[in-house]
């Protein structure tokens, strides 16, 4: 399998991957230039769901009409990007490239659409507020941070978007929806040469080009130190905890991300276990996670827990335990060879279907390069017991820690930042 870059005119890039398992055509047209470059909480995300509002010809329904026809059309923002994303038929890529051109061009973005698409806004924020384990989430990653922007999150807050102006739209449209601006991701059984042709006439030729245009920088996170926690106090009647630990490597360390792999499988084997004992032997906790995230900045393992208010240092206590255990046991060879055999399936029933292509375009939006799957999968393979118990300590180590409370809790309720660090100094 070959992944290709090319330069487009106006300063356009396409990634191309020839698809040579069945004739369908995934596309992703990204815009670099999500919440993390908007000036107002939310509007990179507005503006993504006012494209969807009716041109001069058209009315909103018909725009979705014609855009949502293509069988797995979609549109979503992040904070490094905004998206246009299809899964088509290939004799479909010229309509669906066209219908995103004619989607950034001739919206009107009138003023009676804002203000109602203000409402649906406003009602998807309040439903998210009164998600008591997604604003936990929320807080909780925020606080890993030192961007604002990880704070509002990328829909932003009832106020900021009632703020929104359609000249603020129009300004945020015309600096980042430009054709210099955009990163086209197309898997297809269609030579480069046909869809070059296909992209430059259907969409380059279509949308705005800034002269002075300059591309803004990739995106990363900056990771800083964990706090011991931050309570926000809200008659909820649960308390949420999350212990973190940021380990300092990237996924640009292979070797290190290749036992990660590995060692985030065993972790949430391992985490069936935490459960099992915070509900059985202290009554407590009704979910416990263990995830390995992959960041720009490093990897976060994450314990997370939901339990009634007030055992907030009961489950510290019993995941310090926990955690010592696993670093005086290490993880068993049952456990790594269940980790491999997982690896393995997943990786042999994803390899005949299309989706493998946009994974790794998926991995050159975020990291800027395609990972040999190969050369990864054959090194999983080989990886020992006492490579991944090796990196227990260093994972689990103090000087990672973060945590973050949310709920039914007060400070003064709360064991001492000492006694924490103690515990799982141990």
């Amino acid at each position: 399998m070959k992944y290709k870059q090319f330069n487009l005119p106006y300063g356009a890039r396409l990634m191309y991957a020839k698809n040579d398992i069945n004739q369908s055509t995934i596309v992703d047209i990204s815009f670099l230039g999500g919440a993390s470059e908007e000036k107002i909480p939310g509007l990179a995300h507005f503006t993504e769901h006012i494209f969807f509002s009716g041109t001069d010809k058209l009315s909103a329904e018909e725009v979705k009409k014609k855009f949502f026809y293509f069988s797995q059309a979609n549109a979503y923002t992040t904070y490094r990007d905004i998206v246009f994303t299809g899964g088509i038929f290939t004799d479909e890529l010229a309509q669906f490239l066209s219908t995103v051109a004619m989607v950034i061009k001739d919206t009107t973005f009138s003023n009676e659409a804002i203000e109602n698409e203000k409402k649906i806004v406003i009602q998807e924020i309040n439903a998210f507020k009164d998600n008591n384990r997604s604003n936990f989430y929320n807080i909780n990653y925020s606080n890993m941070y030192d961007r604002d922007l990880l704070n509002k999150g990328v829909i932003g807050n009832e106020k900021s978007v009632k703020s929104i102006k359609q000249k603020d739209i129009l300004e945020f449209v015309n600096k980042y929806f430009v054709a210099n601006n955009a990163d086209i991701f197309i898997c297809t059984p269609l030579s480069v040469r046909e869809v070059k042709k296909l992209v430059i006439e259907n969409l380059l030729n279509k949308i705005k080009i800034l002269d002075d245009y300059k591309k803004p920088n990739m995106f990363y996170l900056n990771a800083v130190d964990f706090n011991f926690y931050k309570s926000v106090y809200k008659d909820i009647g649960k308390i949420y905890i999350g212990i973190d630990f940021r380990v300092k490597h990237t996924i640009f360390d292979i070797d290190f991300f290749i036992k990660e792999k590995l060692i985030s499988r065993m972790i949430n084997d391992i985490s069936y276990g935490l459960t099992k004992l915070l509900r059985q032997d202290k009554s407590l906790v009704y979910y416990a996670d263990y995830t390995l995230l992959y960041e720009n900045t490093g990897s976060i393992v994450q314990i997370i827990t939901e339990s009634d208010k007030n055992n907030a240092n009961q489950i510290i206590e019993a995941v310090a335990e926990y955690i010592k255990g696993l670093k005086e046991k290490g993880f068993s060879s049952e456990q790594l060879e269940k980790a491999k055999r997982m690896i393995k399936f997943a990786r042999e029933s994803r390899i005949h279907s299309p989706n493998k292509y946009l994974d790794k375009l998926y991995n050159f939006r975020i990291y800027g390069k395609v990972l040999d799957s190969e050369y990864i999968h054959k090194k999983i393979m080989d990886t020992t017991l006492e490579e991944c118990n090796a990196l227990i300590n260093e994972i689990f180590d103090v000087s990672n820690i973060g945590c973050t409370l949310y709920g039914d809790v007060k400070k003064k309720d709360i064991m001492s930042e000492k006694k924490f660090f103690k515990l799982f100094r141990s």
